[in-house]
């Protein structure tokens, strides 16, 4: 098997409040199960992000907290690590662009890129209508509320979460502001041209159908196209994020999210080249390296259509693969850290006590990879009772019994020919471009229905169906998979002489 190289870069989440389990359940879980497949076929994969310091919303969190918006990017940089950490999600470098290792060169590289975009004239100019403070506060981004003029739902900032549409701020109906407005404060409009990159849209269709998108989001992305006259916004008035100065502005402007997310993730792959001996650029045209980005439907603009439009003005090889998701719930109501109605990643393991193995796989079988589902803690708790402790440890713990009470056995035997085909099925689903990670999970869970039929006369059905569990959950369920394998001393010779020596078939 030709060894591949793997640069994973799921979403930058914003440091203003914790991970919730709306956020793992989206790209960073799948992100973690992708990876560790990857490793286990030998393959080199790295997986890097980082905090958004620089979107609004950090500035906004950071007045209601009484906070400077530095103090609270490094406050909630930590409890997110904290948050992957009780789900087991491992990245090789998750940065800080604030920190002293990267503020500097994190900031030359955005303003190198935007010069990039001028220089081959991806760049065009729009005069725009927005809000400002009459003590000289721009009211732009999450700082505007109101009702969306496509949909009429509440909605804040540029995106309307209902509808997925984009909105001007002169486009919100009722717009006020946060926080209220004091008795001695006003607002006024005032214009300025802002900056946007040209798009192709015909080279767009192209990718997204090499891509093997969901026809749901490449319609919200068309649409926004549409909409927008085939350009994404580059910059808009602000003061806090990343200043682009250019001589046709009239306020202060920063580069808008979508855009900055695009360069951060080019950035990561210089550090990546650094930081792990890479002579290849991962995103230079005729790179080996594939390279894959996750988000959920509320970025789809950013992604489908800024991602690969800048690519096309910075004239670079785009992401070759995305993993969207939908929405993920709460007992039937949208996750909202503003409100309270979340729970924290790392406070359902370490507050309700249930092990991380547990909370990962019940995530990702309900998971919103193909549509909106909802977590309730009384269907995790029955399904952590009925198939995680019952069917998966109960069920493994009296086949190691077992297998140990007969003494010395050689359990580093050749997997079953039923094994192998549990194991490349399973591989089929997680195979690019639209990896399924439900029908992996289903794999390992109907490899477990095999155990009550077990002959416990047969001591090597036993073992072959230990090997099983311990290969099928190895990126899913990573605990109980190490387990089996340091109970029978599994080693990884053993492992790459009998799996990774397999053809798979991930492109």
């Amino acid at each position: 098997m030709k060894m591949q190289k793997y640069l994973f870069i799921p979403i930058m989440p914003t440091p203003n409040g914790r991970f919730h389990i709306g956020h793992i359940s989206g790209p960073y879980l799948k992100t973690d199960i992708l990876a560790r497949n990857l490793k286990f076929l030998g393959h080199d994969v790295k997986v890097m992000s980082g905090v958004d310091t620089y979107e609004a919303h950090v500035s906004l969190k950071a007045i209601q907290e009484g906070l400077t918006a530095t103090e609270l990017n490094n406050k909630y940089y930590e409890l997110m690590l904290e948050d992957l950490s009780a789900f087991d999600i491992v990245f090789d470098s998750y940065i800080n662009p604030l920190s002293e290792q990267h503020s500097k060169s994190f900031n030359e590289t955005h303003q190198h890129l935007c010069d990039e975009l001028k220089l081959n004239s991806a760049v065009t100019y729009k005069l725009e209508k927005f809000h400002k403070r009459n003590d000289g506060k721009l009211m732009t981004g999450c700082w505007i509320r109101g009702s969306c003029s496509n949909c009429g739902s509440q909605m804040k900032a540029f995106y309307c979460e209902d509808c997925g549409a984009n909105l001007r701020p002169e486009e919100i109906i009722n717009p006020y502001f946060i926080p209220a407005l004091t008795n001695n404060e006003s607002v006024y409009q005032i214009t300025d041209t802002c900056a946007y990159i040209k798009v192709n849209p015909s080279i767009l269709e192209k990718q997204w159908k090499v891509m093997g998108l969901d026809p749901r989001f490449i319609e919200i992305a068309r649409t926004f196209l549409k909409k927008e006259g085939n350009n994404v916004r580059l910059t808009y008035p602000d003061t806090w994020g990343i200043e682009y100065k250019d001589p046709k502005f009239s306020e202060q402007q920063v580069m808008f999210s979508y855009t900055t997310m695009y360069f951060y993730s080019l950035y990561l792959a210089d550090k990546y080249r650094e930081a792990f001996d890479n002579d290849e650029k991962p995103f230079s045209i005729g790179s080996q390296v594939k390279t894959i980005a996750g988000f959920g439907i509320d970025n789809t603009n950013a992604y489908l259509v800024a991602f690969l439009g800048a690519a096309q003005g910075l004239k670079i090889k785009p992401f070759d693969y995305f993993l969207t998701n939908h929405f993920f719930q709460l007992d039937g109501k949208k996750i909202a850290s503003s409100t309270g109605h979340a729970i924290w990643a790392a406070d359902l393991i370490d507050k309700h006590n249930y092990p991380s193995d547990a909370a990962r796989l019940y995530i990702m079988y309900i998971n919103p990879q193909f549509s909106p589902n909802s977590f309730t803690l009384d269907k995790f708790d029955s399904f952590y009772k009925s198939v995680y402790l019952k069917d998966m440890i109960g069920q493994t713990d009296d086949v190691i019994n077992f297998i140990n009470d007969q003494g010395t056995v050689d359990v580093q035997c050749t997997p079953s020919v039923r094994l192998m085909e549990f194991f490349e099925a399973q591989q089929v689903h997680f195979s690019f471009p639209t990896p399924d990670i439900l029908k992996a999970i289903n794999t390992l869970l109907d490899w477990l229905k095999i155990s009550p039929a077990l002959s416990k006369n047969n001591i090597t059905e036993c073992i072959d169906w230990l090997i099983g569990v311990s290969i099928l959950s190895h990126s899913i369920t990573p605990a109980l998979s190490k387990k089996v394998m340091k109970n029978f001393n599994i080693d990884e010779q053993w492992v790459e002489v009998n799996f990774q020596t397999k053809e798979e078939t991930l492109a």
